[in-house]
């Protein structure tokens, strides 16, 4: 079986794009307390996969490094005003919980 070389390339890129999406760890569920009480691993993890699953099928995911914790909502906004990007108020909540907790400068 032969792969078409765009569907190849898509599952290459896709693939590189998780691997460096940080998991949520016990430190970044207790960052996130901060702002959101009651926060967990699991609703962390959740969060990420919501981010994959919205945000993978438009363009190359990007890290949470990539924008300070005071800059993601409003890219977050952006993607949805000007792209259409369907979040709920919870997913987006949750989303950027996500991204601002698993910086590697986020306050633990």
């Amino acid at each position: 079986m032969t792969l078409r070389p765009e569907l190849a390339l898509s599952a290459v890129l896709l693939s590189g794009c998780n691997a460096t999406l940080p998991l949520p760890s016990p430190a970044h569920a207790e960052a996130a307390q901060k702002r959101s009480p009651g926060t967990s691993v699991e609703s962390l993890t959740a969060a990420r996969s919501t981010y994959v699953a919205k945000c993978s099928g438009c363009h190359t995911l990007w890290l949470p490094e990539r924008l300070s914790a005071a800059e993601w909502p409003q890219a977050v906004e952006r993607m949805q005003t000007q792209h259409g990007v369907e979040l709920t108020s919870l997913e987006r909540e949750q989303v950027l919980l996500y991204l601002q907790s698993v910086r590697s400068d986020a306050e633990r």
